[in-house]
């Protein structure tokens, strides 16, 4: 009897007999491929190939030849299915045959797959890379392999982690000192030139010191540059870096005073969730009137508010910043003032959460040996202008915050004005300052998925955060004495009124192609939606 006649009844009797007890085909068959792969039984793998083709799914759908093969761990029989054709770019069940080498460690093997062209960098529908799985389970030689290949290390996947996040989050320490190196000399040369800065902290009572993180792809060198200044009550500078054009005027720091509602204001302009999206801020306030041609405050007595989450995703949040920053110092001199907003994002980034931090500024700072948290510091200016932001502030019996005062916020009794004070005092506490049980109470509430940073009950539901209805929105305005809440946070396509004119949201994405950017102006009594073009439309 020939070997094709002898496979064809060997696998009939076994299916046979395995339905006769209870068990699948399917199941046989898969369970008979495996043994082939485990002995070397080429020639019945050969049989099958013909029969099925050699990327054929099996085991239900989550494996082919090849992936089972590298779980295996056969490099023979991997050889043997790259000559019959296999597909080693083939992604089954979300994992690639790389993917599986990266979590079962299969470094001789990813060698093999990467010598024959396998993409080191393909992601899956979770944007998850071969270099993330490696991490994620500590599988350093396979990293290393990776890693001979480029393997990009800062790539994030869709929750925000890269390749080092993960290996810290699961306490692969070889893999992060490993990792932290590799980012360092993967960083020189392989992104595009780019700067960040300035970054600046005191350095004595009236003494700065600036740096820009500067990467120079042509050369493969990254760098900062550095200077000192000296300060009395401000100091104006021009760049000192050549590729950053603008000039700085830097503020010794003013103590704040603690105010949350204002009244008898004549216009207002507030500013959805901007991420870094500089240039897009720019336009809709010029076009706006809100600044002059050379980006200076043109708004008179009005005020100007961001409804918060300035910091991440994009890759000009430190250019957004130090304008903020500018504004925020012009504009009293008019009779005006500015507000900024705390986001979930600026929660996130004093915190030390940086998984939507733009892969510049962790490029920079990680191929430079930098800390992210050191850049904004309660040292540096720009730091020191983040922690005072508010949570809320009340214009004209307007309420403006980031996600929504619920109904939750006003059963745990919580006012603006302590909203307030109890984040500055956190975000701004010594070793020597007292603060009280009531402020950590208030801060857990506040930073749950019902309080004014992460809820979303005002547009979408879930099973636990149900839409807030029309009776419950009433009662929130009137805990807050306040006629119309102005929020961010959630995505919407246009800025429209909702609950019968009691809630606004501005988050219209700066990032998305295709979407009028949108501002809201209060003027007169009335509320217009406000296109980056300059065009009005009145809404109440």
């Amino acid at each position: 009897m020939n070997l094709r006649k002898y496979i064809v009844r060997f696998l009939f009797l076994i299916s046979t007999f395995y339905a006769l007890c209870g068990f699948s085909q399917q199941s046989v068959l898969d369970s008979t491929l495996i043994r082939f792969v485990d002995n070397n039984s080429t020639d019945s793998l050969e049989f099958f190939i013909k029969q099925k083709g050699v990327d054929h799914p099996i085991l239900d759908s989550n494996h082919t030849l090849l992936t089972i093969s590298i779980v295996r761990d056969n490099i023979s029989v991997v050889k043997f299915l790259m000559q019959r054709g296999a597909d080693i770019n083939l992604s089954i069940n979300n994992m690639t045959p790389l993917m599986h080498c990266a979590v079962n460690d299969r470094s001789e093997i990813a060698s093999l797959l990467l010598k024959n062209g396998t993409n080191v960098d393909q992601y899956n529908s979770h944007k998850n890379t071969a270099i993330l799985y490696a991490s994620r389970y500590g599988n350093l030689n396979t990293i290393k392999v990776l890693s001979q290949y480029r393997a990009n290390p800062f790539f994030r996947n869709f929750v925000g982690y890269n390749s080092l996040d993960y290996a810290e989050e699961f306490l692969k320490t070889e893999a992060v000192d490993f990792l932290r190196s590799y980012m360092a000399r993967f960083a020189k040369g392989a992104f595009p030139s780019t700067f960040d800065g300035p970054h600046i902290e005191w350095s004595g009572i009236n003494r700065l010191r600036a740096f820009y993180m500067v990467n120079d792809s042509l050369n493969a060198r990254l760098t900062t540059y550095k200077k000192s200044f000296r300060i009395r009550d401000s100091i104006n500078f021009k760049s000192f870096y050549s590729e950053d054009t603008l000039h700085y005027t830097i503020y010794k720091p003013i103590k704040q005073v603690n105010q949350d509602k204002f009244t008898n204001v004549d216009k207002v302009f507030a500013v959805g969730d901007l991420h870094g999206q500089y240039d897009s801020l720019l336009t809709l306030l010029l076009n706006n009137k809100v600044i002059d041609k050379d980006y200076n405050w043109n708004f008179g007595s009005g005020h100007l508010v961001f409804i918060g989450d300035l910091f991440d995703r994009g890759d000009k949040v430190t250019e957004l910043l130090w304008f903020v920053y500018k504004l925020w110092h012009q504009a009293p001199k008019s009779g005006g003032n500015v507000h900024v907003l705390i986001g979930n994002h600026e929660i996130l980034i004093l915190n030390k959460d940086y998984r939507y931090v733009n892969e510049k500024y962790t490029f920079l700072t990680r191929g430079l040996d930098i800390d992210f948290s050191y850049l904004y510091s309660n040292n540096t200016v720009l730091g020191n202008f983040l922690r005072s932001f508010k949570v809320a502030v009340t214009i004209n019996d307007i309420l403006f915050v980031h996600a929504g005062l619920s109904i939750f916020m006003v059963e745990q009794n919580v006012s603006i004005r302590e909203l307030n004070q109890f984040f500055n005092q956190i975000f701004n506490q010594t070793s020597k300052d007292f603060i009280p049980e009531r402020a950590f109470t208030v801060y857990s509430d506040a930073v749950s998925d019902k309080g004014p940073f992460w809820y979303r009950g005002y547009i979408t539901e879930s099973n636990l955060v149900p839409k807030a209805r029309q009776d419950e929105v009433e009662r929130v305005l009137n805990f807050f004495n306040a006629k119309v809440m102005v929020i961010g946070h959630t995505e919407v396509l246009s800025i429209e009124t909702l609950y019968n004119g009691k809630v606004i949201p501005i988050n219209v994405p700066f990032h998305r192609v295709g979407i009028v950017k949108q501002g809201l102006l209060y003027q007169k009594e009335k509320i217009y939606k406000c296109n980056s073009d300059g065009t009005v439309q009145l809404l109440m």
